[in-house]
């Protein structure tokens, strides 16, 4: 692995804004393992973590948003955390991206709704042809109260989006125009269910809006609070990152952490649907992706 030390714990706050999951009982269990205020003051001397900044620390981790059973409902993010660059590349990838793992063909969404996140993550794999370290996943609720965190952001509607939630009966309205978004508009714009652009223009509209809302909560208020944070955030996911992963990369978050810089941007993948009306990544992105993610030599 190359970049983590950074990134990552400040990518794992950033990019729980961008993801949902099924909480499930395993939050009591994280937080045990994971607070900071109740770790095991004996540790040994191999948990010391390094304050220097290497490419050790960057890695690529899979965030997924999942608010319901309709296939708008789950949103996948990937996000690259590139530590010595100050750098946070989010890649938002359509549910219906085409994937293959060993004979099955199918897509991301339709993986991920028969294995879960795992699943998921082996799906997004093969789909961009990159390896995935770590996962997220939150439910609605942790999307909203971590967006409310960091406060909203602006975002322009071309169109009045409105819609009601079979299964909850929730009603949304959100105009056109300029728009200010907190934690519940911006999961409710994110799982709207049918664009009249396409799954493609979910992707832009989310990424653009995401990469504003890490950009301008860089500042004092998130640098002061970064433990408390993360143990908020990691209590209320499925995840396989550990109170070691974050400890490993937090001098790197910190330093990114910079009033006036704009660590965050997007890409969106490219392609073209098949005749059973999947999105097949195309070959020039990925190899454009291995580039951009620094992917040189293979990670663990």
């Amino acid at each position: 692995m190359t970049k983590k030390k950074k990134n990552v714990a400040l990518a794992y706050l950033i990019t729980i804004l961008i993801t949902f999951v099924l909480v499930g009982g395993t939050a009591v269990f994280l937080y045990s393992r994971l607070s900071f205020d109740n770790e095991d003051s004996s540790s040994s001397s191999s948990d010391e973590i390094p304050i220097e900044i290497s490419a050790e620390q960057n890695q690529t981790l899979l965030f997924v948003l999942d608010s319901g059973n309709q296939k708008s409902d789950a949103v996948f993010v990937v996000a690259r955390f590139l530590a010595p660059d100050k750098k946070l590349i989010l890649v938002p990838v359509q549910g219906d991206t085409f994937s293959q793992i060993n004979t099955e063909k199918s897509t991301v969404y339709d993986f991920y709704r028969k294995g879960g996140i795992i699943k998921a993550s082996t799906a997004v794999e093969n789909a961009l042809d990159i390896k995935i370290q770590k996962y997220m996943k939150f439910d609605k609720q942790a999307f909203q109260s971590f967006c409310d965190i960091f406060g909203g952001v602006n975002v322009f509607i071309p169109y009045d989006l409105i819609y009601e939630n079979q299964e909850t009966g929730e009603s949304v309205v959100i105009r056109s125009g300029q728009q200010y978004l907190d934690g519940i508009r911006l999961r409710q714009m994110a799982t709207y269910p049918e664009f009249k652009e396409g799954e493609e223009y979910r992707s832009k509209i989310l990424g653009v809006a995401i990469t504003d809302m890490i950009n301008k909560s860089l500042g004092e208020r998130l640098y002061n609070t970064l433990d408390a944070s993360f143990n908020t955030i990691i209590n209320q996911g499925e995840t396989n990152i550990t109170a070691y992963d974050y400890k490993f990369r937090k001098d790197a978050m910190l330093n990114m952490i910079v009033p006036g810089e704009f660590p965050a941007q997007f890409t969106l993948c490219t392609g073209t649907y098949n005749d059973d009306k999947q999105f097949v990544i195309d070959t020039t992105f990925k190899d454009n992706l291995k580039t951009l993610f620094l992917l040189e030599e293979p990670e663990e």
